[in-house]
């Protein structure tokens, strides 16, 4: 069982304060990073996140490190908008927050040099990193704008280019046995959890989406129905507006259902529970990435090693009947003893990431179900409060739609030949 690594001295880190500077095309922001009880004045930008993503995945291969998502800016305009620069800063402080409160990550050498380093050193450490990730490359996390009904189909296809990757990987090895390892048992156990998880936050990722489109429109229709009704009891003739026996029932229930409209509008935005369970689905995308990382080491090691059977099995066949060019002998016999270092390097590191990646999953599935539990607890609370509030604003409407009195008096249309004239309780007014 490994120890529990949870930060008994959490650190607090927010990403804050956007500044822009240069103009034009070179127009770029920056963010204050500020951690408390730290006096520090580093800013930097999106980008430069993204160089500490990459690192991190090169520093420390197997760890679950958090995916920096951001909205797509197209424009110049949507890319200085408050509402990006809002959404970057609440992505790019859980992502350093995680970061700095890894027992792990936060000892990685390129933390302190994100942290401390002024602007030119920085530029200077970012062109000597010549970073190249492929398919982990964070750029690749593009969202739409929150609650959009596309946002589960963005989280499918961020699932379906990890899975492409994998495809690939097993292509490369095909018709060969992967070589054994004493963890298999473990991380087939993982495999099988990661794709419960993937199935599942999938659909709720794709369904609260559209739970939160549904509601926002039915709040529009019902405004708009409040309108329709707050103006039933009332018609205008030429320029005067005359409101009929029935303008009192008619304002009373257009004001109440338009309370309704309001509280279902309020409840979309308490509850976000579209971005919540997005948020969600991007750990599950973390947690897949780090055991993808560990599969590439070991379809790595497992062609090595088939490729130096190969050889060996060449070199056995040569002493039975050895080759016209013993220069092919010594060559291979080169090509082997390379081989055997190279393959024994990558046991070395698949036995790193290996033991990494147990570690972090243990508290990955601890921080991942009190996470869930929370969203969940939030919501239900909320949807509790709400209902509430419904019923409160249904109940408010009743009085108004009642069966009228017995005694009610009924207005008698007037003579056809007669100009239209008002009933006799009607108010008139002259506009």
């Amino acid at each position: 069982m490994a120890e529990n690594t949870e930060n008994l001295n959490p650190i607090h880190v927010t990403v804050k304060d956007p500044e822009h500077l240069g103009e034009g095309l070179s127009k770029y922001t920056t963010y204050y990073i500020d951690i408390v009880g730290r006096s520090t004045l580093t800013r930097r930008r999106y980008s430069d996140f993204q160089w500490l993503y990459s690192k991190l995945m090169k520093e420390r291969p197997g760890a679950i490190i958090p995916i920096i998502p951001h909205q797509r800016a197209l424009t110049q305009t949507k890319r200085f908008s408050d509402e990006l620069l809002a959404e970057r800063q609440k992505y790019l402080t859980n992502f350093l927050s995680i970061v700095l409160n890894h027992p792990d990550l936060r000892d990685a050498p390129c933390v302190g040099s994100f942290l401390t380093a002024d602007p030119a050193q920085f530029e200077v450490l970012k062109k000597d990193s010549n970073l190249s990730l492929d398919q982990h490359d964070p750029e690749q996390f593009f969202l739409d704008s929150p609650s959009t009904p596309s946002t589960g189909k963005k989280i499918s296809k961020f699932f379906g280019k990890l899975g492409a990757s994998m495809r690939k990987n097993i292509a490369l090895g095909a018709g060969v046995e992967l070589e054994k390892t004493p963890d298999d048992d473990i991380f087939e156990e993982l495999d099988a959890y990661a794709l419960q998880l993937d199935n599942n936050i999938k659909i709720l990722a794709k369904n609260t989406a559209t739970l939160a489109s549904v509601s926002k429109s039915q709040a529009e229709t019902m405004t708009q129905m409040a309108a329709a009704f707050s103006e039933m009891g009332q018609y205008r003739v030429n320029d005067v507006i005359i409101r009929t026996s029935s303008s009192t029932m008619f304002t009373k229930l257009g004001k109440g259902w338009s309370e309704v409209a309001a509280s279902t509008r309020s409840f979309v935005t308490a509850a976000q529970l579209d971005d919540q369970m997005q948020n969600m689905a991007l750990d599950v995308i973390a947690l897949k990435i780090a055991i993808n990382i560990r599969k590439e080491l070991l379809y790595n090691y497992t062609r090595k090693a088939y490729v130096g059977k190969t050889k060996m099995a060449q070199l056995e066949k040569w002493k039975e009947t050895p080759p016209t060019d013993m220069k092919k002998v010594a060559q291979t016999q080169g090509e082997v003893r390379l081989i055997k270092e190279e393959g024994l390097n990558l046991w070395k590191e698949l036995d790193v990431v290996s033991k990494r990646l147990q570690a972090d999953v243990e508290h990955f599935r601890i921080t991942f179900h009190e996470k869930f539990r929370s969203i969940m607890e939030q919501y239900v609370r909320l949807q509790a409060g709400y209902s509430k509030k419904f019923a409160q604003g249904y109940d408010a409407i009743l009085p108004h739609v009642a069966p009228p009195s017995p005694r009610g008096e009924v207005i008698a249309p007037p003579p056809a030949s007669a100009p239209p004239a008002p009933p006799k309780d009607a108010e008139t007014v002259v506009i």
